[in-house]
């Protein structure tokens, strides 16, 4: 097998389109060598990871939406997001309301907001979530200061603050793989 990969090359083994592939190596999924000339070569090593964690969970990209009104709390959770091993791409929202729109445009596989924002309380805003007949299936990992515990909490999961990435993809983990157990009040992770 070859030291590097030319994205294109990557792009075959992967069974993806090259754009698909340079998209990864910007939002920070798949780590390149940039050369002056602007192209890019992909060590082997991180092309044999990506494939086998396609095969893990069959080759799909999970999305999930992450709202938080807070821009350095969105970017931290996002970039614990990253580090999370699934396939998970995430769509940040600073507003639940856009985050709203956004879902009802495109449904999300997981939501994951933080519960006590600025502007909106999250825990309200999961209760509208749930009453959304078009969203009340999608899994919702709310994130708590503290112990964590809300009353009046409809999530699937409640993780407290601050979220490492082991407990985050433990609870990824847990609500992708759902087995229709929903829980009415969240445990705290």
């Amino acid at each position: 097998m070859a030291e590097f990969y030319t994205v294109r090359e990557a792009a075959e083994l992967l069974g993806v389109d090259p754009k698909t592939v340079l998209r990864w190596i910007d939002k920070g999924y798949l780590r390149a060598v940039k050369y002056p000339s602007g192209t890019h070569r992909i060590r082997a090593e991180e092309v044999e990871a990506l494939l086998k964690k396609s095969r893990k969970y069959s080759g799909r990209m999970f999305t999930c939406v992450v709202v938080d009104n807070n821009e350095a709390d969105l970017e931290a959770t996002v970039a614990t997001l990253k580090c999370v091993d699934l396939p998970v791409e995430a769509k940040a929202y600073t507003s639940a309301f856009d985050a709203l729109l956004g879902m009802i445009a495109r449904k999300p596989d997981v939501i994951l907001m933080d519960a006590d924002s600025d502007l909106v309380e999250g825990v309200s805003v999961s209760a509208k979530i749930r009453a959304r007949e078009e969203l009340s299936g999608i899994p919702l990992i709310l994130m708590a200061e503290g112990d964590g515990t809300h009353e009046g909490v409809v999530a699937d999961i409640v993780l407290a603050k601050p979220v490492s990435s082991g407990k985050l993809g433990e609870a990824l983990t847990s609500v992708l793989n759902l087995t229709h157990r929903r829980r009415d009040v969240g445990a705290v992770a």
